[in-house]
């Protein structure tokens, strides 16, 4: 599937992977949040930061809602940290808990 906004994109993608390699793992979602906000300005990428909005649906109001971000005023941005450790913590920890589970085949490495 081809991206709508691509270049767009791929802006926010280097932006992303530059904090998370300066910052490192680990960190909750509000840290991530003010490192992406000094990329951002860094790369000069347009952004709100944790806009309220609300979803209306034929004249019904179904939720209100803070987005994360919102770039170049036409792409939302949601960070979601993973609660799951790194790839080789990760196998570490299926060998560890997997004769303790009830699996029907050996987790792949």
């Amino acid at each position: 599937m081809e991206l709508l906004h691509k270049e767009l994109t791929r802006q926010i993608r280097a932006c992303i992977f530059e904090m998370r390699k300066e910052i490192g793992a680990g960190f909750d979602e509000e840290t991530y949040h003010q490192g992406l906000i000094l990329s951002f300005l860094r790369h000069n990428v347009p952004f709100i930061s944790k806009e309220k909005r609300s979803l209306v649906h034929r004249d019904t109001l179904i939720r209100k809602f803070v987005n994360d971000f919102f770039l170049f005023d036409k792409i939302i941005l949601s960070l979601i940290r993973s609660f799951w450790p790194s790839r080789p913590c990760r196998r570490a920890l299926t060998k560890l808990t997997w004769p303790i589970c009830k699996a029907t085949s050996k987790p792949s490495n």
